[in-house]
């Protein structure tokens, strides 16, 4: 697959996957690749709980479902941060709460 039709793909995908499993910890998400390994970064509150994890890693596991080929690896970060933490050549943004 063509890099700008695998970023497509994977932004759609884990836009899918989030579908029904966004709660209110999760802040953002940001995705990314390293070489055929598929980067997930969720951005949650502290209050962020072991089954808000649980629905994130399912997540995961539906988008890497999607790309035969690669691995998957997600990451947690909490405040206080300025953002993503894990390193990829390029990253997209795919989810972020509104904040008034």
């Amino acid at each position: 697959m063509e890099a700008p039709d695998r970023e497509i793909v994977l932004r759609l995908s884990i836009q899918g996957a989030l579908l029904g499993a966004v709660s209110s910890t999760l802040a953002a998400v940001t995705c990314g690749w390293v070489g055929d390994n598929i980067v997930i970064e969720f951005l949650v509150d502290p209050d962020f709980t072991d089954e808000d994890r649980e629905r994130c890693e399912i997540v995961a596991t539906e988008v890497v479902a999607d790309f035969h080929d690669a691995t998957i690896s997600t990451a947690f970060t909490s405040p206080p941060s300025d953002g993503p933490k894990v390193p990829v050549s390029k990253r997209w943004w795919v989810f972020k709460r509104f904040e008034p």
